[in-house]
């Protein structure tokens, strides 16, 4: 991956966010097949679902929100959180379950590149943005999000130990 300079507000977010996706994805792509339809340690989750998860609103949302952040355009079906996000996210689960690995693996990687590429090119100014009918800042927004990757990646490992 390119070297890349971030805003100073950025830079603490970018490592988590990218570190964790890098080792999320190194992990993932070493598994075996045996690997994919294994208890994930989330109720009802294989660990394809957890990539499913990862590859569907994850991914686009994030994407989605740094594109508009840069670009000006809009912020495309921002989550509304009333649920937590578990309608979207049951409704990307189903939607890839049926999908290889290394199809879900490629899906997230390049969200994640998207990811990176983006928050390369956030401004100090950025950190406040704010859209319509999304209760958070982007900054309080990319806070968040920027552990999930290795959330996931720890459930994983441990139920894959069990």
């Amino acid at each position: 991956m390119a070297e890349r300079t971030f805003a100073g507000w950025v830079e603490p977010i970018a490592a988590e966010t990218l570190g964790g996706a890098e080792e999320l994805l190194a992990f993932v792509r070493s598994q075996p097949d045996a690997f994919w339809d294994r208890s994930s340690g989330l109720a009802g989750w294989t660990c394809r679902d957890v990539l499913a998860h990862l590859a569907g609103d994850t991914g686009k949302v994030s994407a989605s929100a740094l594109r508009a952040a840069v670009t000006g355009e809009p912020f495309d079906d921002p989550p509304d959180f009333k649920d937590g996000g578990d309608a979207r996210n049951a409704r990307d689960v189903a939607e890839r379950r049926d999908r290889p690995g290394a199809e879900l693996i490629q899906e997230a990687a390049d969200d994640r590149r998207e990811w990176a590429e983006r928050m390369a090119q956030l401004k100090e100014s950025d950190e406040d943005a704010r859209w319509p009918g999304f209760p958070l800042t982007l900054g309080q927004y990319l806070r968040i999000c920027a552990p999930h990757d290795r959330e996931h990646l720890a459930q994983i490992k441990v139920a894959l130990e069990q």
